[in-house]
């Protein structure tokens, strides 16, 4: 399939912004849709680009547009494709932008639905195989599978139903995380949590419907001896369906978990939490865990932090500034190895994640959110992927939770005076508090005379207004030192 194919799709009715002959023969190789302001890691070469425009407003003027049009001409994109619907129409800029760049630029109305773009995509590439190949899969089995996706089927019903006319192929759907979805009979090779089964010999297709690498499923298979061409790709696409068609009925879902992510931010009363957990379907009464998942983008963290607890009865809602949170029945939290395969999925976008401990009932989890957060920001603080709130005993770890902006506030209030003058003196204290105040063991570590140690405190105690004799005043400069 060809970019200049998409426009002979009359039901489309896509619109050319700007393109030019040689740039329409480019062959499509997929699709994706994003709106994050930096596509480059969701995009192949020849991928076709669907972006509702939702990262860019008018005051961004012609940079963020852009940054935008190079990161996708730089991943060698088919086109771009941008909906109308976000502002009426496709901006001025961002078609300078693809000028610029060379990047094919249609618009997309704003009634046609960005998945009857990718259904058409993946229909006529995939069509087109078949019409040379022939058809992999019996009309009667295609039949079936329509049945199947009408009717809500399991998904290991959908995969063993579109493996069955191939006789006994083994065939896996994962995700990235390694996590098995559903497998044939003859399936039987296990698959360990973690898992990259794109390293594994066999063929590996990737589905297309996920929205983000951490929802992104695939198809495995072993060995495909004897078995048609195009086969596993016509399978791969019933499993696409699927997922898109699951993807929709969650839709709801999605936002009722909102809700209630809503709802304990605002610290609403009980009745109302008992109420937004049972819309959820989850139990009105605890034990529940509070986790917090900090990304670039709060749409990309929810389908992460889905991931991670997809074993698990959980709610997943979507909060500002890049972060999503999950409430979780019970207190079996994810095992690390869980996180590790998350974080590898995207090494470059840091997951920074935080758990609450366990909450009796409804009435604590705005404190349990809190207690999340805190977590999440030791998490950052010391490079881990996710910490837990049960597991911190520690003053440094209280610490290092704190808001950077009120750690930073508190340094500079408490040791401000060391910190525009004498370092000299900064570490003498610092030396002097690890020593457990021991002027010997002060002398000894910084290898001067005790004497010289009683001077330096004296002059620290009068620039901070302190004294170090008092456990008051070694409490708050140790905070301050922690921060």
């Amino acid at each position: 399939m060809r970019v200049r194919d998409l426009l002979d799709l009359p039901a489309l009715r896509l619109r050319v912004v700007w393109t030019d002959a040689a740039l329409t023969s480019r062959d499509v190789a997929g699709a994706v849709v994003t709106d994050l302001a930096d596509p480059t890691r969701f995009v192949r070469a020849g991928d076709l680009v669907l972006t509702g425009l939702v990262w860019w407003s008018p005051d961004d003027g012609a940079a963020k547009a852009d940054r935008f049009a190079e990161a996708v001409a730089a991943a060698h994109a088919a086109a771009l494709l941008a909906g109308e619907e976000t502002h009426g129409e496709v901006p001025a800029v961002l078609a300078d932008a693809c000028r610029r760049h060379s990047v094919p630029l249609l618009a997309v109305p704003a009634d046609t639905d960005f998945r009857a773009v990718t259904d058409a995509v993946y229909l006529r590439r995939w069509g087109g195989l078949d019409a040379t190949a022939g058809p992999a899969l019996p009309e009667s089995a295609r039949r079936e599978l329509d049945r199947l996706l009408t009717d809500g089927a399991p998904l290991d019903d959908v995969l063993t139903a579109a493996c069955a006319p191939l006789g006994d192929l083994a065939c896996y759907v994962v995700t990235t995380t390694g996590r098995v979805l559903a497998r044939t009979a003859s399936a039987t090779a296990p698959i360990e949590p973690g898992e990259d089964v794109r390293r594994r010999v066999g063929t590996t297709l990737r589905i297309d419907a996920g929205a983000t690498v951490y929802d992104t499923w695939l198809v495995h298979a072993p060995t495909t001896a004897g078995t048609p061409p195009g086969a596993l790709r016509e399978i791969a696409e019933t499993i696409s369906r699927f997922q898109r068609a699951q993807d929709q009925r969650l839709d709801a879902d999605r936002k009722t978990a909102n809700r209630l992510a809503t709802a304990i931010t605002t610290r609403s009363d009980e009745t109302v939490l008992r109420a937004a957990l049972r819309r959820c379907g989850l139990p009105a009464d605890g034990p529940y865990l509070v986790h917090s998942l900090t990304m670039d983008d709060s749409a990309t963290a929810a389908r992460a932090l889905a991931e991670a607890l997809a074993e698990l009865p959980n709610v997943v809602g979507v909060l500002p500034r890049g972060e999503a949170i999950a409430i979780q029945s019970g207190t079996s939290a994810p095992p690390p190895a869980l996180w590790e395969a998350l974080q590898a999925c995207d090494p470059r976008n840091p997951l920074v994640a935080g758990t609450s401990t366990a909450l009796d009932g409804p009435d604590q989890l705005p404190a349990g959110l809190t207690q999340a957060r805190h977590a999440a920001e030791i998490s950052r603080s010391t490079g881990a992927l996710t910490t837990s709130a049960g597991e911190q005993t520690g003053f440094e770890a209280l610490v290092s939770g704190l808001d950077p902006l009120l750690r930073k506030a508190f340094r500079r209030r408490v040791l401000g005076p060391l910190l525009d003058r004498d370092t000299v003196l900064l570490d003498t204290v610092t030396t002097f508090l690890a020593c457990d105040g021991s002027w010997a063991r002060t002398a000894r570590t910084l290898h001067v005379h005790v004497n010289t140690v009683h001077y330096r405190i004296e002059r620290a105690e009068e620039a901070l207004g302190r004294n170090l004799s008092r456990l008051d005043d070694r409490l708050d400069l140790r905070a301050a030192l922690l921060c």
